[in-house]
């Protein structure tokens, strides 16, 4: 048996221990030889009908467009299709050493696998096996995600959708700058999903159907830990 992974605020600590869940985790859903966090049916479920699909992996390439996922995960990932804004007075302007790059097959598939990293479903499916914190190229490379043979008519409504949250989060991000006795001034761009939940709301809505999930579960994902992912207190 497991708990799910839990998070809580200053104020709901005398209450944390009410809030603890078990579930039956079967030997099934065991990946990357680790033991989910579950807590609930719900979540065994939906973990269940996820490592049916073939991983990520084989939709990734030796050489074509690159999609940059960043290592530290909180309240949600950050993937995208371009460079995000990175500068310091000793190396000047380069890519930040927390945005890992992937290699993908085409421009296609780059568009389609950025939505489904960025989604919830990939948030959820790392938090219950991952350490909540690094999230390194084992989890992105083995995500059960089937876009190796992904239906045409899902592959366009995701690079649609990608597009999209590539539009808002870049309007949505905010230029900062930080010192460090290494490298002098470092300028940065700081990226906020949470203005973009509804868009990212509309990935999980198209990949419900791709993974098979009901009602309860596409509601499962869509507002996991949602108060603590909005920071509403």
């Amino acid at each position: 048996m497991s708990s799910q992974y839990i998070k809580w605020f200053a104020l709901e600590r005398e209450h944390l221990f009410y809030k603890i869940t078990y579930a039956l985790v079967p030997a099934k859903i065991s990946h990357l030889g680790l033991f989910p966090k579950t807590g609930s049916r719900t979540a065994t479920e939906i973990l269940t009908r996820i490592l049916k699909k073939e991983p990520l992996q084989k939709s990734f390439d030796i050489r074509g467009p690159k999609i940059y996922v960043h290592r530290v995960l909180t309240m949600y990932v950050k993937c995208f299709n371009f460079i995000p804004y990175f500068k310091n007075d000793v190396d000047g302007i380069k890519k930040s050493e927390d945005y890992k790059p992937y290699v993908v097959k085409d421009d296609y598939y780059a568009q389609v696998i950025l939505s489904v990293v960025n989604s919830t479903t990939f948030f959820y499916y790392y938090i219950t096996y991952g350490d909540c914190f690094h999230c390194g190229k084992d989890f992105v490379n083995s995500f059960p995600a089937g876009m190796n043979i992904v239906d045409g008519r899902l592959g366009k409504k995701l690079q649609k959708i990608g597009d999209n949250l590539m539009k808002d989060m870049k309007k949505n991000a905010v230029r900062r700058i930080a010192r460090s006795k290494k490298t002098g001034q470092v300028e940065y761009d700081e990226f906020w999903p949470k203005y973009s939940k509804p868009i990212i709301d509309d990935i999980d809505i198209a990949l419900a159907a791709h993974y098979g999930f009901n009602e309860e579960e596409l509601d499962f994902l869509i507002n996991y830990d949602f108060k603590y992912r909005m920071g509403i207190s």
